[in-house]
């Protein structure tokens, strides 16, 4: 798998890069850290970053679909958070205020597997910052902790989104877990959508 699954989406006129990776570390960092280097990364490189706890991502189309629906409340002038990064965060959670959604989504003192979005209007940009970030927090590039690829991450995110069984089985009948991984992913994918619309 590609280091960055780097995109390009259209808001209005406007076009946007947007990458979407995933990283570990052996041993957690403090979340005033990773806020503090993230600040310093935007400054730097003049892109926005937003990192999350990937245990609650449905796959990088839940970072992504996140990202679009931020830049499109900005162009409309919908948005609820005064940055392009902490309305990435409240639509990847679904939530209305920020606040909730950094409880659901945020960076913890126990995160060892994360998730993340970079973006601006320069894809080359991108990949030299991503590896300049791993780099800083020692992190090791794996795309696959955005996945749902376990019982337990299944749960996790059911929980956090508080997707009911019935929800799961009027999508997925049939419950055979690939179909019911994808039940999930569409339900949360359909959260964020939802947040869009209900101002």
């Amino acid at each position: 798998m590609s280091p960055l699954l780097v995109q390009e989406v259209f808001v209005g006129t406007e076009s946007h890069q947007v990458g979407v990776f995933g990283f570990t570390r052996p041993t957690p960092l403090i979340p005033e850290t990773i806020t503090k280097l993230t600040k310093q990364f935007e400054s730097t490189h003049r892109l926005t970053l937003q990192i999350v706890d990937a245990t609650k991502v449905a796959g990088p189309d839940h970072l992504l679909f996140a990202t679009l629906h931020a830049y499109t409340a900005f162009h409309h002038k919908t948005n609820r958070a005064s940055t392009l990064a902490m309305e990435i965060l409240r639509f990847a959670a679904a939530q209305r205020q920020i606040t909730e959604a950094l409880n659901q989504m945020g960076v913890t003192s126990a995160t060892c597997q994360f998730g993340g979005v970079l973006t601006n209007s320069e894809a080359a940009s991108l990949e030299t910052a991503y590896r300049g970030f791993l780099s800083v927090v020692e992190g090791t590039d794996d795309t696959s902790v955005l996945e749902i690829t376990t019982e337990h991450k299944e749960h996790v995110i059911q929980e956090a989104f508080q997707i009911r069984e019935d929800e799961l089985m009027a999508i997925s009948p049939s419950m055979e877990l690939e179909d019911r991984r994808q039940a999930l992913k569409k339900i949360v994918y359909d959260r964020c959508a939802l947040l869009a619309i209900s101002r």
